[in-house]
């Protein structure tokens, strides 16, 4: 089964994994991310080194026009021509625990929000980060 979080950012925000690496050591998270990878071309798995043990997290980028409809009207979303991450991972547990601590990453690095995406839940930062942990136990 695969599940997925939404992060939706400010246009203008265009994250590459060399500024998610550095936001990860000074925010105290132990991921590293491939380098010099921008976020907004990657299509498909994004390799990572999470707790010393390789993983990863499947990513796409889409503009917010492409949300899942169900999501459409979960948040009033107030950024300027937003971009969507998709954070999509299956049963491993590390992958859940990447696409937790990535969105997490993004949250307190960008202007963003959050979105689970089953139930369409806006999540905080607190959750994803509980989120995070709860898949590394």
């Amino acid at each position: 089964m695969s599940m997925s979080l939404f992060v939706i950012l400010a246009l203008e925000s265009e994250p590459v994994t060399n500024d998610l690496n550095k936001a990860s050591k000074e925010l105290g998270y132990n991921i590293e991310y491939s380098d010099n990878i921008e976020l907004k071309e990657q299509s498909g798995f994004l390799p990572v080194v999470l707790n010393s043990e390789k993983t990863g997290v499947e990513i796409y980028s889409y503009p917010d026009s492409d949300l899942p409809e169900a999501l459409n009207n979960v948040t009033d979303i107030s950024f300027s021509k937003p971009v969507v991450y998709q954070l999509s991972f299956g049963e491993n547990p590390m992958e859940g625990a990447t696409a937790f601590t990535t969105a997490a990453i993004l949250c307190e690095t960008y202007d963003c929000v959050a979105i689970e995406g089953e139930g369409g839940r806006v999540l905080t930062l607190e959750q994803l980060k509980q989120g995070a942990e709860m898949f590394q136990e």
